[in-house]
């Protein structure tokens, strides 16, 4: 039996395909006459002089209350890492979305990892990223849209 190797799904592809499902790009619009007669109005569209991606938020806001625990007691992934951060979103680690079994520990998000801790590099990259906009939360103290975690066998938090 063949296995299939699941997708990752990292920020980046998460936007696109959100931006893809809501169609975002408009351009070369059509628009039909009393005649049915197809006039392009992609000439008569107005652009902005002001640079619009400028204009558009680079962050969601900082993230806070984030615990990287190396060891879990709970049957559900005992002895293997998990994530609690706050606000409510989507956590990748190492660029991969984690499975997310909602608020524990006084936080909204609990991300469970099954593997062991030993098996994340040092400096393990965690990434907090709003569900609604794709943006990434920030560490409140780097500034940086991530945490690296520096020894994922041990507790880390802020």
């Amino acid at each position: 039996m063949q296995r299939m190797q699941a997708m990752v799904l990292t920020p980046f592809r998460i936007v696109a395909l959100f931006s893809a499902v809501i169609g975002l790009s408009f351009s070369g619009c059509t628009s039909t006459s009393s005649d049915d007669e197809i006039v392009d109005d992609s000439e008569n569209v107005d652009s902005p002089s002001e640079d619009p991606v400028l204009d558009q938020p680079t962050s969601a806001g900082f993230m806070s209350n984030f615990l990287w625990k190396p060891e879990a007691e709970s049957l559900y992934n005992k002895g293997n890492p998990i994530v609690h951060s706050n606000p409510c979103a989507l956590t990748f680690v190492n660029g991969a979305l984690v499975t997310e079994f909602g608020p524990g520990n006084g936080r909204c998000n609990t991300a469970r990892l099954f593997e062991r801790c030993g098996s994340f590099p040092a400096n393990t990259k965690v990434e907090i990223v709003d569900i609604q906009s794709g943006l990434p939360y920030l560490d409140p103290n780097t500034n940086l849209p991530y945490v690296l975690i520096p020894s994922p066998c041990s507790r880390f938090e802020f």
